[in-house]
């Protein structure tokens, strides 16, 4: 995967940049279920931003809509006191967050607003030789904001959930722990090696299909409407 700071952008010209990001992005195969399939999913799930705008990062992507997180960030810094302009704007933006996390709004402004921006990415370890583009796919500043703001919700139980088969999401220090560990582990016992292989990346490939059949299967952590 390439992460911001390791990633920089493919030449789209490039003679097969374009067909290895089709080939790990594939056109969807179904259409997916109405909003009304989901039924009553129970007490709905109510969205605040101010504190989440104040976090976004600077120079992040922009997504289609060209909207900056630094816009976002100066509204929620100024909604601070409660009393301010602003902050009738975040209570407006929130009560859009929560209606879109609910499944409340219609469905053709979901399949609108949902839009991205493929872009192929490789890390600077490649070669024009061997060249491994990967399909990033950013989305407007305002949905990755309210959607950051549901998934901090699911991060505690999540982290319970998966550790310690995967410690690269939602388990802080995941990683860190993970590394210390093989050092200590090998310190301690000098005649064991490890041998870390890293064929695919296995996450490009994933079906998005069974991920949120997993998310499902959890019992419940993501607000289902969400997913």
């Amino acid at each position: 995967m390439c992460s911001r700071a390791t990633c920089r952008l493919a030449d789209c010209a490039a003679p097969g940049v374009i067909e290895q990001v089709a080939s790990k992005h594939p056109p969807r195969k179904a259409q997916l279920p109405p909003l009304e399939s989901y039924g009553d999913c129970g007490e709905p799930l109510k969205i605040e931003l101010s504190e989440v705008l104040c976090s976004l990062r600077r120079f992040a992507g922009t997504g289609p809509g060209g909207s900056l997180n630094e816009f976002w960030r100066v509204l929620g810094a100024a909604s601070f006191p409660a009393s301010s302009r602003a902050s009738a704007a975040v209570d407006l933006v929130d009560a859009f967050a929560t209606a879109y996390v609910n499944a409340c709004l219609p469905a053709w402004f979901y399949a609108v607003w949902t839009e991205v921006k493929l872009i192929a990415g490789v890390k600077p370890s490649n070669t024009a030789a061997r060249l491994d583009a990967q399909p990033i796919a950013p989305g407007g500043a305002l949905r990755r904001a309210i959607e950051s703001s549901v998934m901090a919700s699911a991060r505690a139980p999540l982290a319970n959930h998966i550790w310690p088969v995967n410690v690269g999401y939602a388990v802080p220090g995941g990683v860190t722990l993970l590394t210390v560990g093989f050092a200590l582990l090998v310190e301690k016992r000098p005649g064991l090696a490890y041998l870390k292989i890293d064929l695919k990346n296995a996450r490009s490939l994933a079906m998005r299909k069974a991920m949120v059949q997993a998310a499902y299967d959890t019992g419940g952590f993501i607000h289902q409407p969400f997913l």
